[in-house]
């Protein structure tokens, strides 16, 4: 009984390092996505909203689905970047609000 026990473990072990594997492969290729996603946009697509920066929508942050609640021009999400004296920071973006 014992010796199944065992078995089981190892086989259920085995399978759970199979999963993880495959979880590390899909994070990886997300980072190198969002890293090229990210290369591709030039400081200079972004920087000068009033030529017409890129177009967002601004999602209602409570509604349990999408509820655009104003539209706006993309800035940056460079964490540096300061709105007042507050750098905006990490997982961020800055927006003008164009209407609301």
């Amino acid at each position: 009984a014992r010796d199944s026990h065992v078995q089981k473990l190892e086989a259920t072990q085995a399978e759970l390092l199979t999963k993880l594997e495959e979880l590390r492969n899909v994070v990886s290729d997300l980072a190198a996505r969002k890293n090229d996603d990210v290369s591709t946009t030039k400081d200079d697509d972004v920087s000068d909203v009033s030529k017409g920066g890129i177009r967002c929508q601004l999602l209602d942050w409570y509604a349990t689905e999408d509820v655009v609640v104003g539209e706006g021009e993309f800035c940056t999400t460079e964490p540096t970047y300061k709105i007042g004296r507050i750098p905006l920071g990490p997982n961020a973006a800055a927006v003008t609000v164009k209407s609301a």
